[in-house]
Formats: C-alpha cells, structure tokens, sequence
C-alpha cells in the first residue's frame, strides 16, 4: 500500500515538472514574439502558459510587459499585482509597477512601488524610474542622484541619460545636461538631438572681455554667457551707466568702437540713455533697461562718455 501511494505521489511529481516545462515553453514563445515587435501573438502566449500554470509569477510579468507596450496600463497594472501576491519580493514587477502608475500620472503610487523595490535590491532600473517620478514631482536634485545611481547599477539605458539631461538642465547645468543628450542620442534616443538643437546649439564657451573707456564716469557691464539675449543673439555685451556725479543728469551719450583681436574696427556707433538710466532706442520705441552690443571674441570695446546735465536758472534750485 505504502508503494502505491509512493507511486501516485511519485506521478504527480512527473505531472507537475512536465505541466511547469510547458509552461516554460510558452513564455519562451511569448518572449521571442514580443522581441520581433508582435505583442498580441506574444500574449496568447502567455495567456496558455497561465491556464496550464495559474501561479507562474513570471507569466504574469512578461504579460503585464506586453500589455504596458499597448498602453493597457491598468490591466499591466493588474498583471504585476498579481505577480506580486504569488511573490511579494518580485523587484522586477514593484519597479514595472511602478512605471505604469507613472504613466498613469499615479506619482506617489510610483514612488512607493520604486520605494519598495530599492528596499528589496538596489537596482539600477528601479532607480531609473524613480529618478523619472521625482522629475514629475520636480524634486530634481534627488532625481539627478537616482539617475547617477542607475548608471552605477550598470542600467546603461539611452533614456538615463536623456532624462538625466533633463535634470541638469533645470538644474541650470546646461554643459552636462547637453553631454548627457549627446549620449542618449548615440543610443538611438531621437529626442535627445531635438533637446541639443533647442538647448545647445547656442552655447559659447567663455571668452576673454576687454573693456577700455576713455571719458567715463562709471560703466557696469556683464557677458551674458548661456544667456538668452535681447534680441535673440549671441554674446551680447550689455551695459549701464552709474552716475557718480552730484549733478542732475538729462541724458547720456555713449559712444562706441568694436574692435577684434587684431585691432580691426568691426563695428562702431552710439546711443543715449536718459537721466533714469533708461535707453533710448527711438521716439516711438518703449524704454529698456540695458542695450546689448555683440562683443568680438577675443577683442574689446571702447567706450567714450558725454554726459548733459540740466540747464538750470540761478532762481531755480531744479
């Protein structure tokens, strides 16, 4: 008696590796059809690896995998929970999870899937879509840190390194976020060559400015470097007056001379500021605060300064 039963347990052994091997199968099958860009064949695929193996966690994931390539994140969504009752501890499906709720706009949602994920292993793709919800939740500095923390996790991915390039331009480093777009793009990331255009095309690297006035009374002036310019060029110098003196002034004449590194005049002319330090750009212009003159790289500007006070009447203290 005790033979048999040993026999029957024995068969249902044999019946359960065959009923797994099958199943196996199936998600194989399910996997190579997904690759080649077929998704509703690759999830017949997994839908006869779960009828013949119901708590195949695997079959769940590569499921919800294929059902998110759809954009059905609600039923990938659905697929992970799944996965997740069968194994708590399943990484990959916390982190898919996560994605999706992404996806949904569900931040929190996300956050705590990748949460619970990095708790588990630190992974570098758990922290790749972290990194991703806190752009969402413009908490940049720590997304800059979950994405340097990918690639440190060896999840060398294109989309790393384009929404780190995200992160570092909102972090004002336009450098980085530019080398970090360059190479998304060499990972076949389109997007990243759309970000260079918009972004870095019109970065200069710092020049040389060399400033003479031969009749001043004070003149401030900045190199707007990675700096939209007023009128949409590069590397304008702007300048201001600071009136140093006790008189009363109506307005200021600025005159100037461009000359590049060889000493050659490139350009020259004037303008007027008002008593308030406004310029004048023309009868019918609107008043701005500064004048931008593009700077020749490598050369300098020469400045000369009139100033015309207010005639004022000896009875008249204006």
């Amino acid at each position: 008696m005790k033979n048999i039963k040993f026999l029957l347990f024995g068969l249902t052994i044999l019946l359960i590796n065959c009923s797994s091997q099958n199943a196996i199968k199936y998600i194989h099958s399910g996997d190579s059809k997904l690759n080649l860009g077929d998704i509703k064949e690759a999830i017949i695929d997994y839908n006869k690896a779960i009828e013949i193996d119901p708590n195949f966690a695997e079959a769940y994931i590569n499921r919800g995998n294929a059902k998110s390539k759809l954009q059905d994140y609600i039923e990938a969504i659905a697929d992970y929970t799944k996965a997740l009752s069968i194994n708590p501890s399943l990484v990959l499906a916390l982190s898919n999870r996560g994605r999706c709720k992404l996806e949904l706009k569900d931040y929190i949602g996300a956050l705590n899937d990748c949460n619970k994920a990095l708790s588990i292993v630190q992974d570098g793709f758990s922290y790749a879509i972290r990194g991703t919800v806190k752009i969402c939740l413009k908490n940049y500095q720590d997304a800059l840190s979950d994405f340097n923390k990918a690639l440190e996790n060896n999840y060398e991915n294109g989309f790393v390194y384009y929404n780190r390039g995200i992160v570092k331009n909102f972090l004002n480093d336009v450098e980085g976020a530019c080398s970090d777009w360059s190479k998304a793009g060499e990972m076949g990331i389109k997007q990243a060559y759309e970000q260079i255009s918009e972004n870095c095309n019109k970065i200069k690297k710092p020049i040389s400015v060399s400033f003479e006035c031969s009749n001043c009374n004070e003149i401030t002036f900045r190199n707007p470097e990675y700096v939209s310019t007023l009128d949409g060029e590069e590397e304008l110098l702007y300048i201001s007056i600071v009136n140093r003196t006790s008189d009363k002034i109506m307005f200021v004449t600025v005159k100037y001379r461009c000359l590049d590194s060889s000493g050659i005049e490139t350009d020259s002319g004037d303008f007027e500021f008002d008593g308030n330090n406004h310029p004048l750009i023309g009868a019918n212009s609107t008043k701005r605060k500064s004048v931008g003159l593009k700077f020749p790289v490598g050369g300098k500007i020469i400045f000369d300064v009139e100033y015309k006070t207010w005639p004022c009447p000896t009875d008249d203290p204006c």
